[in-house]
């Protein structure tokens, strides 16, 4: 026996809704305005200051930031932020691009500041972060991170090690930094629930069409 033309559309109507609904829910690629990527590891401790305190960063594609904050309670002044080329994450290189911005004053969070730079996959980088004058009393505090929970990996990159000093050349450090990287040019994998929704969808729209072929 035939199915009705009209069940087939109520069945085709119901399938289209569940496949936009799945495909509304994968995440886009990141533009300038998407969430950051917050980068650290298991929480130490909130506590004083060094010169400098940076991260080593493997790349693990090809990606672009926008801007790089730190979480800190920053005592307002101006800061320095410079990313170098690292050939294990551990070691500081050539500066590749720095930026500097006033910064600070209004409690505990993270401070962000622009810088336009693309990392490129399977090269390791150090970014670290300072007071413009090279002094020690740029924070009332830093919120750190057990470098022995490292590497880390968060999006499109590996942290591997922390690292202080005004030109981030101290690795035997416990400790590294909560840094947050507004990273555009990388696309989030969809969510494996997204994947079954979609998967649904396309179940019903395949039946409706054996349904309407069968005599």
């Amino acid at each position: 026996m035939r199915v009705h033309p009209s069940s087939i559309g109520r069945v085709a109507q119901v399938a289209l809704i569940v496949i936009t609904a799945s495909w509304l829910t994968i995440d886009p690629p990141r533009s300038a305005n998407a969430a950051p990527v917050v980068v650290n590891g298991t929480f130490a401790e909130t506590s004083s200051v060094s010169r400098g305190t940076a991260q080593g960063i493997l790349a693990n594609s090809t990606f672009s930031v926008t801007s790089i904050g730190i979480l800190a309670d920053l005592i307002s002044q101006s800061f320095n932020l410079r990313i170098h080329a690292s050939t294990t994450g551990s070691d500081v290189g050539t500066v590749l691009a720095a930026t500097t911005s006033v910064l600070g004053g209004d409690g505990n969070q993270f401070y962000d500041m622009p810088i336009d730079f693309t990392f490129l996959a399977g090269n390791y980088y150090v970014i670290n972060w300072r007071s413009s004058t090279g002094g020690s009393s740029w924070a009332f505090s830093v919120d750190y991170f057990l470098d022995s929970s490292l590497p880390v990996t968060v999006g499109p990159l590996t942290l591997v090690e922390g690292l202080s000093g005004i030109e981030a050349g101290e690795s035997q450090n416990a400790f590294h930094p909560s840094f947050r990287y507004d990273i555009v040019g990388f696309a989030a994998a969809p969510e494996p629930a997204t994947l079954a929704l979609l998967g649904t969808g396309l179940i019903v729209v395949g039946c409706a069409a054996g349904r309407w072929r069968k005599i």
